[in-house]
C-alpha cells in the first residue's frame, strides 16, 4: 500500500508539474459553441478541441467559431464518434492532432483540403482493439498531389486518390482597358491553382451599352463611358476589368507633311490623332519604298511616302525625298567680326545635290566665353557676341562632315558717327553715306538699322557694308539716322532742293544735276535709235560750263576770245580727236531744251553720233545751255 501511494504521489506531481507548464505558453480559455468545444490560440485563432456528438450523419466543421478563424482540429477530438459517415474540413485549416478521428468506423473516406500541413498520427483510417490500432479496410484519402494529405495516406498504407481542386482565384490580363468606340479587346483569365480542373469562367458585363463581353472575354466598346468587366468562375471567384471608352479616332496628322533628308540620315516624324480626348492612339506605319526611305531612313536616293494608318483605317502622309550624302558643308560666313553683345545669324549649305536635314544640324562653339550658338530655323544658327576674343563656331552633319566659321568680338561702340553729317541734294539725286563707330569698336553691318524721318523727302536703303543709298524725293529736310544693335545712334542732316528749273540753280550741285539730267535724256534717244550711250565726263562737262558762262555774253560757237568752242575742251584737259558742240538759250528745264535739239537736224545729228564717246553738259542760270559730245583719245 505504501508503494501504491509513493507511486500516486510520484503520478500527482508529474501531472501538477505538466499543468504547471502547460498553463505558462498558452494562457488558452475553452468555450462550447453548438456541437464544439474550442480554445482560442495566441495568434487569435481557434482550435476545434471535441465534437459533441448529436447523432447527424455528415458533419461540416466550421471555418469560423466563435468569431475566431478555425485553423486547428485538436487530438482526439472526433476520436470514437462513429454515428456520422461524411465530414467536411474547411480549408481555413492547417494542422490535424493526432487520434483526431480515430475510431470513426462510419468514415469509409475523408476529402482534406491542401491548405493542411500537418496531419497527426493516427488522425484517419484507424480504430482500436484487442490492445493496438486496426486500420480500417479500405479506408481513402482525397486530396492534392504533393500535399500533407498525400504523404499521410503514403506513409500510412491508406488508399490516396487525387483530387480536383477547386479554382481558388482567378485573374485577368488587363486590370483596367482603354478603348475607342468600335474598337475590340479579348481579356485572357487566369484560374489558380494551376491543376485546377474546371477553369471555366462566366463573362458580365456592369453596362452592356457602354462595353459589351462574349463568352470568350472579348470586349466589344460600343459607346463613350465606363463599364466593368467580370470573370467568375463556377465556385464563384471573381476578377474584373475596368474599360474606359473613348470616342473613335476621326482622323490623324503627320508632321512635317514632306521631308527631305540626305542618304542615310534619320528622322523622328510625329503623329497627331485627333480628336485630342480619343484614347486608343495606336497606330502603324508604312513606307512605300523601303529601298529608299525605312521608317527609319536608309537606302538609296529617290522619293518615298511614308504613311501612318490608325487601326480604324484613318491614314496621312509624309513625301521624303532622299538625297545624296553630303561630302562637304561650309558656313556662310566663314570669318565674322561682331561687337560685344551682339548677334548675327550665320547659315550652313552642303555640296551642290546633296542634303542634311536641318533638324539633325549640330552647332558648337570652341569657347562659349566669347561667342555662344543656338540652333535656329532651317539650316541658320543663331549667334551671341559674349564676350572679346576669338572663336570658331562648328556645324557637324549627320555623316561627320564638319565646316567653321571664325568669329571675332571687338568691343561695344561707345559712339557712332555718319559720314557726312550733313549734306544738301537736288530733286532725284542719289547719294551713298557712311558710318563708323568709335576706334577699337565694332558694329556688324548686318545689323545697322537705317531710317528716314521723312520718307517724303529721302528715302534710305541699306547698302554693301556700312553704307547706306539715300534718294531725294522732294524738297524739305529730314533726318537719317542709323541705330547700332546696343541702341547708340547717330544722325545725317539732309535738305533737299529742287533744281529742275535752270533760273532756281544756286550751287554747283544744281547745275551738276541739271547737268546730269540732260545726259540721262541724251542716253535715252541713243539707246531709242539703237546708239551706244554715252560716258559723262567731268572734263568734257567742266568745259561746257565754261561755254555756258561765255555764251550769256557772246551766243555763238566762236569764243568771245575769237577762237572756236573746242579750245574750250583742250582749256579743261580734254585729248579727243573729234569734237561736236550744241548750244541753246531761253530753256528752263532739261526736258524743254531737249525736245528742241531733238527736232533740229543739225543738233540731233550730234546727240546720235555713233562716233562720240563722251558726253558734258554746261548750264548757266540766265538760260544758256551748251552739250559738248567728242571722241575721247
Amino acid at each position: 500500500m505504501g508503494k501504491l501511494n509513493k507511486l500516486t504521489s510520484i503520478l500527482l506531481s508529474a501531472i501538477m508539474i505538466i499543468g504547471i507548464f502547460g498553463v505558462v505558453p498558452f494562457a488558452a480559455s475553452a468555450a462550447v459553441s453548438g456541437s464544439y468545444e474550442y480554445s482560442v490560440k495566441s495568434d487569435s485563432t481557434a482550435k476545434i478541441t471535441r465534437y459533441i456528438d448529436n447523432g447527424s450523419k455528415t458533419v461540416t466543421i466550421p471555418s469560423t467559431i466563435g468569431g475566431y478563424v478555425s485553423t486547428e482540429i485538436g487530438q482526439r477530438a472526433f476520436e470514437n464518434r462513429s454515428s456520422f459517415n461524411a465530414v467536411t474540413i474547411p480549408s481555413s485549416i492547417t494542422s490535424i492532432g493526432e487520434f483526431a478521428f480515430r475510431g470513426c468506423t462510419g468514415l469509409a473516406s475523408v476529402s482534406i483540403p491542401n491548405t493542411v500541413e500537418k496531419i497527426g498520427n493516427c488522425a484517419f483510417g484507424y480504430t482500436y482493439g484487442s490492445g493496438h490500432y486496426v486500420k480500417i479496410d479500405g479506408f481513402t484519402i482525397y486530396g492534392t498531389k504533393g500535399t500533407a494529405a498525400e504523404r499521410y495516406a503514403y506513409s500510412n498504407g491508406l488508399n490516396f486518390v487525387e483530387r480536383a481542386a477547386a479554382p481558388a482565384e482567378v485573374r485577368l490580363s488587363r486590370s483596367s482597358l482603354a478603348l475607342s468606340v468600335g474598337e475590340a479587346y479579348t481579356l485572357k483569365s487566369t484560374v489558380l491553382p494551376n491543376d485546377a480542373k474546371n477553369k471555366t469562367c462566366k463573362w458580365y458585363t456592369s453596362r452592356s451599352s457602354v462595353a459589351a463581353v462574349s463568352s470568350t472575354g472579348r470586349v466589344t466598346a460600343r459607346a463613350v463611358g465606363t463599364a466593368v468587366i467580370t470573370a467568375k468562375t463556377v465556385n464563384g471567384k471573381k476578377a474584373t476589368c475596368k474599360v474606359t471608352v473613348s470616342p473613335v479616332p476621326t482622323g490623324v496628322k503627320i508632321s512635317p507633311t514632306a521631308l527631305t533628308l540626305g542618304k542615310g540620315e534619320s528622322y523622328t516624324l510625329k503623329g497627331t490623332v485627333l480628336p485630342n480626348d480619343a484614347k486608343n492612339k495606336t497606330c502603324k506605319w508604312y513606307t512605300s519604298r523601303s529601298s529608299v526611305a525605312a521608317v527609319s531612313s536608309t537606302g538609296s536616293t529617290g522619293t518615298a511616302s511614308v504613311r501612318i494608318t490608325l487601326y480604324n483605317g484613318r491614314t496621312a502622309t509624309c513625301k521624303v525625298t532622299v538625297k545624296a550624302m553630303p561630302t562637304s558643308v561650309k558656313i556662310s560666313p566663314t570669318a565674322l567680326t561682331l561687337g560685344k553683345g551682339e548677334s548675327y545669324t550665320i547659315k550652313e549649305n552642303t555640296n551642290s545635290g546633296s542634303y542634311a536635314n536641318a533638324a539633325n544640324l549640330k552647332w558648337t562653339s570652341t569657347n562659349t566665353r566669347v561667342v555662344t550658338v543656338k540652333k535656329g530655323s532651317g539650316n541658320k544658327a543663331a549667334l551671341k557676341a559674349v564676350g572679346t576674343g576669338t572663336a570658331s563656331v562648328r556645324v557637324t552633319l549627320y555623316n561627320g562632315r564638319t565646316a567653321t566659321c571664325r568669329v571675332t568680338i571687338k568691343k561695344a561702340p561707345a559712339s557712332v558717327k555718319i559720314s557726312p553729317s550733313s549734306l544738301t541734294l537736288n530733286v532725284g539725286e542719289s547719294y551713298t553715306i557712311k558710318e563708323n563707330t568709335n576706334s577699337g569698336s565694332y558694329a556688324n553691318a548686318a545689323n545697322l538699322k537705317w531710317t528716314s524721318t521723312n520718307t517724303r523727302v529721302v528715302t534710305v536703303k541699306k547698302g554693301s557694308g556700312n553704307r547706306a543709298v539715300l534718294k531725294a524725293v522732294s524738297e524739305g529736310t529730314a533726318n537719317v539716322k542709323l541705330t547700332l544693335y546696343n541702341g547708340k545712334t547717330a544722325i545725317c542732316k539732309v535738305s533737299v532742293v529742287d533744281c529742275s528749273d535752270v533760273y532756281s540753280a544756286k550751287t554747283d550741285k544744281d547745275y551738276y544735276s541739271l547737268s546730269h539730267k540732260v545726259y540721262e535724256i541724251v542716253n535715252q534717244e541713243r539707246i531709242k535709235a539703237g546708239v551706244k550711250p554715252l560716258r559723262f565726263n567731268d572734263k568734257v562737262y567742266k568745259a561746257a560750263m565754261i561755254r555756258a558762262k561765255e555764251c550769256h555774253k557772246y551766243f555763238s560757237h566762236i569764243r568771245p576770245n575769237g577762237k572756236d568752242c573746242f579750245t574750250a575742251l583742250s582749256e579743261a584737259g580734254v585729248k579727243q580727236n573729234y569734237a561736236g558742240e550744241n548750244i541753246a538759250v531761253g530753256f528752263s528745264s532739261p526736258k524743254s531744251v531737249m525736245e528742241v535739239w531733238m527736232q533740229s537736224s543739225g543738233h540731233r545729228s550730234n546727240i546720235l553720233n555713233p562716233v562720240f564717246t563722251d558726253f558734258g553738259c554746261g548750264v548757266c542760270n540766265t538760260g544758256e545751255w551748251t552739250q559738248f559730245f567728242c571722241k575721247v583719245v
